[in-house]
């Protein structure tokens, strides 16, 4: 599978659209100022068909990617809206891209089935895409099934990553469009199934234990501050508890309960 070139500011077509069918799903990929975009959303894919694609055909599709003489090249990978539940395809398909020059700056996954199984590869990743010099800037995971517990998991890896904030004078993110200029991780974990209970202190216990999430009010204009390095959107709170978020960041985190529980998806995933 080749890739086509944008034409001045114009999306170039995908050369092969994503289609439905067991083993068929291929997925678009466009280029964009000088990057790339792995267009995969709202096309019924399931596991199967992922784990297909990541095992037979990804490797050629890498192979084919264009070098840049800059260093990496931004790509933003779009899977959301499918059947996609199995942590383990996800994680294959994140440890091959980070084997290739690619800076995956967007990853989309929300409307899918995962659950807290999802936030073990998803951290490694945060970690080890910092490690490379090239975080991951957007996590979207809304609208799907996680817990508090995958939820620290994530916020905690992009704490100790030492990937966050980015540099004051780092260089622009063309693939982030108007959002070019981030330096924090964007997570958006909103509307899960089940609706997480008392999210602010959810956030405030992230904060007790040094890992702090800033929440800015819509239209504000604010900006997270220097020091930041995840910032969620207000509607998690609001959507979860039913209040306002305030215009002012604050931070908040999870600490698992003391003592032995029901073994969770998490859980499961790790002894697998």
């Amino acid at each position: 599978m080749g890739l086509k070139k944008a034409s001045g500011s114009q999306e170039a077509p995908p050369e092969q659209t994503s289609k439905k069918g067991s083993g068929s799903a291929q997925p678009g990929i466009v280029q964009k100022d000088g990057s790339i975009a792995v267009e995969w959303a709202s096309i019924e894919l399931d596991d199967n068909e992922l784990e297909d694609f990541v095992r037979n055909r990804l490797s050629i599709m890498l192979a084919q990617l264009p070098g840049s003489a800059a260093g990496s090249v931004e790509c933003t990978v779009d899977l959301a809206d499918n059947h996609l539940r199995q942590a383990g395809t996800l994680a294959k398909m994140l440890q091959s891209l980070r084997e290739t020059s690619l800076h995956v700056t967007v990853l989309r996954l929300y409307k899918n089935r995962y659950d807290d199984s999802v936030a073990v590869p998803l951290a490694e990743h945060i970690r080890a895409a910092a490690t490379q010099g090239r975080p991951l800037m957007q996590l979207h995971l809304s609208n799907n099934s996680l817990t508090e517990a995958g939820m620290r998991l994530l916020i905690e890896a992009a704490h100790h990553s030492k990937g966050y904030p980015r540099s004051m004078g780092c260089a622009k993110l063309k693939s982030l469009g108007q959002d070019s200029g981030r330096r924090v991780l964007w997570l958006r974990v909103e509307n899960q199934d089940s609706p997480i209970a008392g999210p602010r202190d959810f956030l405030e216990s992230c904060s007790s234990v040094g890992l702090p999430v800033w929440i800015l009010g819509d239209g504000s204009g604010q900006k997270p501050p220097a020091d930041a390095v995840v910032q969620i959107h207000p509607s998690f709170v609001r959507t979860h508890d039913g209040g306002s978020a305030g215009s002012s960041a604050g931070g908040k985190g999870f600490k698992g309960p003391k003592g032995a529980g029901p073994m969770t998806a998490l859980d499961r995933y790790l002894m697998h």
